[in-house]
């Protein structure tokens, strides 16, 4: 493995641990177990995820017999434990499920930082440590603390940057089997969320396919290979500035004019 993979692997690696290795120092400040004798079970954790997922250690997922005289289970598993980080908690006993719930979590923003990675790669062909804390941004941003007590709505967040990856192929022109991946599992994960994620999909296809159609299309990056975003380069940027010579007033006419008018030329600008 050369330096350069070897980096990567390391960013990868930061980019996934560090979320959660922050987040369970929080728990572990907090007092919150097994780090202490406090309990992360608030609001819903404690009267329906919980529970839910004891549900599910013990099979319930079409049918119930724990509901009155029993009844239908799917629509209850579909919404709050159908999450693949869910199935981790067959491995633990009933007595320890809180402190499973705080290992899903922290296995959610783990993966959600890493994703993010993802398309920040994607996007700015970047991976190193400014890649890793913009990852660890979004991971432990505000809308994610805030719900991590109710973490079904995590797995949106996860997997949104998969699906922008997969928006991106298609608006390439390329076979977006990112995309179809993304779309399956997300709604799979929690089709609440996923369903305002894959609409969000729709509207933006459109722009970065018109974008991709212009002549400078696969140069689309943000406007400095230094920076992140979503923008195509801009003529404000100093990099996306064609590198010209202003013509002395002397040269009016000549070979010299004509290099520096067709350098200016709104399709040059565009490069």
């Amino acid at each position: 493995m050369d330096r350069k993979a070897r980096s990567r692997l390391w960013v990868g690696l930061l980019c996934f641990f560090l979320p959660a290795v922050i987040f369970l120092t929080i728990c572990a400040a907090m007092g919150f177990a097994p780090f202490g004798d406090s309990s992360i079970l608030i609001f819903d954790l404690s009267d329906q995820y919980v529970e839910f997922l004891c549900a599910l250690k013990h099979g319930d997922v079409f049918f119930s017999w724990n509901t009155a005289l029993g009844g239908s289970y799917i629509g209850t598993f579909s919404y709050y434990v159908s999450s693949p980080f869910s199935l981790l908690s067959l491995l633990c006993p009933d007595e320890k499920m809180p402190i499973a719930v705080v290992f899903i979590i922290a296995l959610k923003l783990a993966c959600a930082g890493f994703t993010f990675s993802l398309l920040l790669r994607r996007r700015t062909g970047r991976y190193d440590l400014t890649t890793a804390a913009f990852a660890l941004c979004y991971a432990l941003m505000s809308y994610n603390m805030a719900y991590a007590m109710s973490f079904m709505w995590l797995d949106g967040v996860l997997w949104l940057p998969v699906l922008l990856i997969g928006v991106e192929d298609l608006a390439q022109g390329r076979r977006s089997w990112t995309l179809l991946f993304g779309l399956v599992v997300s709604f799979l994960s929690s089709w609440y969320i996923s369903y305002m994620t894959g609409i969000f999909c729709v509207p933006l296809s459109a722009p970065l396919s018109f974008l991709y159609a212009l002549p400078s299309g696969r140069d689309l990056h943000c406007c400095s290979p230094h920076g992140f975003g979503c923008l195509p380069p801009s003529p404000c940027c100093p990099e996306s500035l064609p590198q010209t010579r202003v013509p002395s007033p002397l040269a009016s006419t000549g070979p010299l004019q004509r290099c520096c008018t067709s350098s200016l030329s709104p399709a040059h600008m565009i490069r």
